[in-house]
């Protein structure tokens, strides 16, 4: 059974039947599918970070800024902020290629050195 979550981890609406679903979504399949996805999107790492590239080299600005350059270039940037407010981790997530990638994962180059 699947439930979409709320903010807080409580369920919400009707459970659905994991035999509704057309593939099977058992971990041991959707760990297949994920390992397949991840070499497929690997051609695309180069090019977001050419576009990440791309905004840094337009003009000095701030994090806000960055953010709002790369929406325009049809990328969202997730950051994950400790309590305190601090940074710990940026997530992209490229639309136009239908790709997310997180910055600690795959490639160092793409944390922006925004200081």
């Amino acid at each position: 059974m699947f439930s979409v979550l709320d903010d807080k981890g409580n369920k919400v609406g009707v459970p659905i039947k994991a035999s509704n679903f057309y593939i099977k979504p058992t971990l041991k399949n959707l760990e297949k599918k994920f390992a397949e996805n991840q070499t497929q999107k690997q051609p695309y790492a180069r090019k977001l970070q050419a576009r990440i590239n791309w905004v840094l080299m337009k003009k000095e600005q701030s994090f806000n800024g960055f953010i709002q350059s790369l929406s325009t270039e049809g990328i969202k940037v997730v950051a994950r902020q400790s309590s305190d407010g601090n940074i710990y981790g940026l997530t992209y997530i490229d639309f136009k290629n239908k790709c997310v990638f997180n910055g600690s994962d795959w490639a160092r180059s793409l944390v922006p050195k925004l200081c």
